[in-house]
């Protein structure tokens, strides 16, 4: 039997980033995410906003290590990323 709940959710706190170059605010689908389906869910936000490089990869990536259970977020050129806002500790 698997048990599975929303890992995302405005209770938790964990449900808005910021990211720039344009200061918006992304607010994540409450839902069960794995690592990959946040960074698909952040790709799919960025291309709306047409912040996609011309070769079709993206400046934001989260990934996650299985051998050391990290989670990396690389970021590149310009961009950065705001959790202050975000209680991730519920994650």
């Amino acid at each position: 039997m698997t048990c599975s709940w929303h890992i995302i959710t405005p209770e938790y706190e964990n449900n808005t980033i910021k990211y720039s170059p344009d200061g918006g605010t992304t607010i994540f689908v409450n839902g069960v995410y794995s690592y990959t389906d946040l960074d698909d869910y952040n790709h799919e936000f960025m291309k709306k906003k047409g912040n996609v490089k011309a070769d079709g990869t993206y400046d934001i990536n989260i990934t996650f290590v299985l051998p050391t259970y990290k989670v990396v977020t690389e970021i590149e050129n310009i961009y950065q990323l705001d959790f202050r806002n975000t209680n991730l500790v519920n994650f």
